[in-house]
C-alpha cells in the first residue's frame, strides 16, 4: 500500500482526492498497489468535511510520517509550495504539483534537491493540464532535437478568442469566461499572457536543460485586440531553437490557413513540437479543470509508485538560458 499527502484541499486538491476514490482499482491495476489517501494539509480543519479525520495545519505532521511516501501540491503560489516542496523532498518522499509559478521559479533547485535525495519531482500538470507535453518531452522525445515548438497553453484565452468569433466584444467574452468558470475574477494572468509564458518557460527548460525564465521572454496578451480573422488569431507560445540558439515569445498571432491549432476547440489546449528531419507531433486536451487536472497528476503519483527513484530525464541546471526576441525569420509563415 502506498499513501499520498495532499496539501491543499480547493478544486484540484478536491479533485485528486476524489479521483484516488473512483480510480481506485484504474491506479491498482497500472501500479500493483493500493494507493490511498494518508494526510491532508488545510488552513483549518473542517470537521464536517469527509476527509477531516485526515487533516492536519501542521506540515510536520505529512514530513514526519514514513508511511506516506508522495506529497501533492494543490495550495498556489510560490513560497508557501517551495518550502513544503524542500521538506518533502529532503524528508525523501515524492514531490507532485501543477504548480506552474512554483515550477518556472523554482524547477532547477527542485530538481537538484530531489536528484540529491534520490525521489521523484514531477509536474505533468503544470503545462498542459489534461494535455500531455512534460511526459512526451522527457520519455518519447528523447531521440528527436526539437528545435521549435508552439501551442495554445490557456485554454481560458482561447475560449475568449473563441466567443469573440462568434460576435462578442472581448468584454463579453471575458464575463462569459467567468460565468462558465474558465476565469478567475481577475482574468489578468490569463488574457495577459502570464499562464502562458509560464507554461512555455517550462517546456524550454525541459528542451534545454538550461533554466529559462518568464520574464526573458516577449510577453503580449490579448486584451487589445478587436478582430479574430475567422478564428485564426490565436494567443501563441513559440519558441524556435537553432544551433544553440533560441528564440520565444507569447502573442496574438493569425494562424496559416489549414493549421491544426485553428481546430483546436474553445475550452482545450494545443500544441505541437517539431524535430530534426520535419519529425512533428502534436498533442490537446482539456487545459484545465478539477478532474482533468487531477487526472494529470495521478498519471505522475503512478510513475512515483512505479519510479520511486529520482529520474533526470531532461532536468534542467540553474544554468541560465539565454533568449532572444522573437524573430519575424525563425519561421516566416508565423508572423504575428
Amino acid at each position: 500500500m502506498k499513501k499520498i499527502a495532499i496539501a491543499g484541499l480547493g478544486t484540484v486538491g478536491g479533485g485528486v482526492a476524489r479521483l484516488l476514490t473512483d480510480n481506485r482499482k484504474v491506479l491498482m491495476n497500472n501500479t500493483g498497489e493500493e494507493i490511498t489517501l494518508g494526510a491532508v494539509l488545510v488552513r483549518s480543519i473542517k470537521t464536517d468535511s469527509e476527509y477531516a479525520h485526515l487533516m492536519t495545519t501542521d506540515f510536520s505532521d505529512i514530513e514526519n510520517d514514513p508511511s506516506i511516501s508522495i506529497v501533492v501540491e494543490a495550495i498556489g503560489g510560490v513560497d508557501a509550495p517551495f518550502e513544503i516542496a524542500c521538506r518533502a523532498l529532503k524528508a525523501g518522499k515524492a514531490f507532485i504539483t501543477a504548480n506552474k509559478a512554483l515550477v518556472a521559479e523554482k524547477g532547477d533547485i527542485l530538481h537538484a534537491l530531489a536528484k540529491e535525495n534520490n525521489v521523484p519531482f514531477l509536474f505533468e500538470a503544470a503545462c498542459g493540464g489534461g494535455m500531455p507535453i512534460i511526459r512526451p518531452i522527457r520519455t518519447c522525445l528523447t531521440s528527436t532535437d526539437i528545435n521549435y515548438v508552439y501551442g495554445i497553453l490557456n485554454a481560458t484565452s482561447n475560449f475568449i478568442l473563441s466567443e469573440m468569433d462568434k460576435g462578442s466584444t472581448y468584454d463579453e467574452a471575458v464575463k462569459e469566461a467567468q460565468v462558465r468558470g474558465y476565469a478567475e475574477a481577475d482574468p489578468s494572468a490569463d488574457v495577459d499572457g502570464i499562464d502562458s509564458v509560464r507554461k512555455l518557460s517550462i517546456i524550454l527548460s525541459m528542451i534545454t536543460g538550461k533554466k529559462a525564465s518568464p520574464d526573458d521572454i516577449r510577453t503580449v496578451g490579448i486584451t487589445k485586440l478587436k478582430d479574430t480573422c475567422g478564428g485564426r488569431v490565436k494567443l501563441l507560445a513559440r519558441a524556435c531553437i537553432n544551433d544553440g540558439k533560441v528564440c520565444a515569445e507569447v502573442s496574438p498571432v493569425l494562424l496559416p490557413e489549414g493549421d491544426v491549432l485553428t481546430c483546436v476547440p474553445s475550452d482545450r489546449n494545443g500544441i505541437v513540437v517539431r524535430g530534426a528531419g520535419s519529425m512533428e507531433t502534436a498533442y490537446f486536451g482539456v487545459g484545465a479543470g478539477a478532474i482533468p487536472t487531477a487526472s494529470a497528476i495521478l498519471a505522475d503519483v503512478v510513475e512515483a509508485v512505479k519510479r520511486p527513484e529520482y529520474s533526470g530525464e531532461c532536468a534542467w541546471t540553474g544554468e541560465k538560458l539565454v533568449i532572444s526576441p522573437w524573430q519575424d525569420d525563425s519561421l516566416p509563415e508565423y508572423r504575428s
